[in-house]
């Protein structure tokens, strides 16, 4: 194994490996787009045909998009493919399933510089080639999550290939990836500025070399802070409102309030029942539980797309992942090298920071810890060769668990997954984008209700690739809590209800008009019969279990 040239033939077979899982049937594993995805790639579109957002807005800093404000550097990066090959899903998700692939040669390197071992460095490539967290996440294009994952981790590499060299170069080429990182998806915002805190840290206090050099980075620093201040209109905090745990709506703060109303807000229950104990145990908690097994390897059912079904551990993993942190503990109180000292401690810093921005959350997230990804891996090769080392039994015994563990992950993600999952990724939205595109010239307008969804404007404006110039020019929207809601644009309208007085207010006398609706909807709708025939040779799509079919009428 010491041999550079079996080394680099390894390497070379996992990395074909990790991009196959990646790329086979991009464009369909998992079905799509869903809404961010095409919020993603229509933006991305729009950027690389005029230059300007959907909205509008020239080279934004940050995306309106739907009122979430997406950070801006997936998307700039995807216009640029965009550009190239045009707009769909796989150009969509290209990004993150390019930067996903490049993840395993990063964490191969971080385990070579850190252990020096070829053993645990390809086997870091391997278990990330193959882990489920960076198979699943490398697929979907969502907020560029796997692209700030990379950055987190070149950055890492970068640092400690400064540790090693002594060149400032490399120290400020660490500083601009993780501030990249930060313009990519936001639990950069939280690990990134703690990872260069430390890095601050580390370098002033522990390199010997001319310390005013590191103005520069610090310099680069805060001006990245003030940029992503000045970003947009949406501020931190409300940020923290929408998906912290921190809101006043949320559910720590209605259990307090809960709590002092039992109590009748005596000062016992002030002491004991308030934001600092409350927040503290939730953020404990929270955190904990990026530690567990329950989420290491437990499975959930999940609705969110942004959440994998599949937790990021293989089974057979989990010890040998816990023995490598207690491992790496001990390295690092045990190491009389300065540099290894601080390698493992930068490791160990990583490991430790990547849940907070989970913790914030309410209830916790997977896709909000994906900083630890590689640090699952590292560990778990780590411990796994220096506990199994020339034990061939034991290390077959292992070696065909992992295999079982893969083979059921394989089957269940390329055939099960898309088989029976593929709803919760907007497939009525595509599936009635499809009709329309279809039967575009055989109707004068297309109404879709919001029930089925309050962005439903954004797919047809993806699947038909729609100009961004005419889109600007002809839609109407409103907002609401600042979310915009596209009312209409050319064909398309978009309706709260489907009720005769909703659709009368439109004003489309004599236009021919196709209708989504369920069939009671049809059976309560007041216009004459004739006014109203049904396509039988549509198909019938799914919302909410009841049966959704396209309607024709003449209004």
């Amino acid at each position: 194994m010491n041999n550079k040239k079996t080394t680099l033939i390894l390497l070379f077979l996992i990395l074909i490996l990790g991009c196959f899982l990646r790329f086979y049937k991009l464009g369909s594993i998992p079905p799509g787009p869903e809404w961010d995805e095409a919020s993603v790639g229509y933006n991305a579109y729009s950027i690389a045909q005029t230059g300007r957002d959907e909205w509008g807005n020239k080279l934004p800093l940050i995306f309106p998009a739907f009122g979430d404000y997406k950070n801006p550097l997936y998307i700039y990066l995807t216009a640029g493919v965009v550009k190239l090959f045009g707009l769909n899903i796989a150009t969509t998700r290209f990004i993150n399933t390019l930067t996903g692939s490049l993840l395993i040669l990063v964490w191969f390197f971080i385990a070579d510089l850190i252990f020096k071992n070829k053993k645990i460095s390809l086997l870091t490539a391997f278990l990330l080639a193959v882990s489920p967290f960076g198979i699943y996440y490398s697929r979907i294009a969502g907020d560029g999550m796997m692209l700030s994952v990379f950055l987190i981790g070149a950055g890492l590499l970068a640092e400690l290939y400064f540790l090693k060299t002594k060149r400032l170069l490399l120290c400020i080429i660490s500083i601009l990836l993780l501030i990249l990182s930060m313009f990519s998806y936001n639990l950069a915002r939280i690990v990134s500025p703690l990872l260069m805190l430390a890095v601050f840290i580390i370098n002033f206090i522990s390199v010997k070399t001319n310390r005013r050099w590191f103005v520069i980075p610090l310099v680069i620093f805060l001006l990245a802070l003030f940029i992503i201040y000045k970003q947009s209109a949406i501020s931190l905090s409300s940020r923290f409102q929408y998906v912290g745990i921190f809101g006043q709506k949320k559910g720590v703060v209605l259990q307090i309030n809960e709590f002092r109303d039992h109590d009748k807000n005596n000062l016992l229950s002030k002491i004991f029942h308030n934001k600092v104990t409350f927040f503290g145990i939730t953020l404990s908690s929270n955190y904990l539980a990026m530690f567990s097994s329950d989420f290491l390897v437990n499975f959930k059912h999940q609705t969110d797309v942004s959440e994998s079904f599949w937790p990021p551990l293989h089974l057979i993993l989990l010890p040998f992942y816990y023995l490598g942190l207690i491992f790496l503990i001990s390295k690092i109180a045990g190491s009389r090298n300065r540099r290894e000292r601080l390698s493992y401690l930068l490791l160990l810093i990583l490991i430790l920071v990547a849940p907070i921005s989970s913790a914030i959350t309410e209830g916790g997230s997977g896709k909000r810890d994906l900083a630890a990804l590689g640090t699952w891996e590292i560990l778990s090769a780590y411990a796994a060769v220096y506990l199994l080392g020339r034990k061939k039994l034991l290390t077959t015994i292992v070696i065909i668990i992992l295999a079982v563990n893969l083979y059921a992950y394989f089957k269940f993600f390329y055939y099960t997954y898309p088989r029976d999952y593929g709803q919760i990724y907007a497939a009525r939205e595509n599936k009635i984008c499809g009709l329309e595109k279809q039967n575009y010239s055989r109707f004068d307008y297309f109404i879709v209700p919001r029930k089925i969804d309050n962005v439903s404007y954004i797919f047809p404006l993806f699947c038909q690739q729609y100009s961004p110039l005419k889109y600007r020019q002809e839609r109407q929207f409103t907002t609401k809590d600042g979310w915009f809601i596209v009312n209409r644009f050319d064909k398309y309208l978009f309706v709260d209800d489907t009720t005769a007085k909703d659709l009368a207010g439109l004003k489309l006398k004599n236009k021919t008009v196709a209708v989504f609706m369920n069939a009671d909807e049809r059976n309560l709708f007041v216009l004459q019969p004739k006014k109203l025939r049904f396509i039988p040779v549509l198909p019938v799509l799914k919302y909410n279990d009841v049966s959704l079919y396209m309607f024709s009428m003449k209004l």
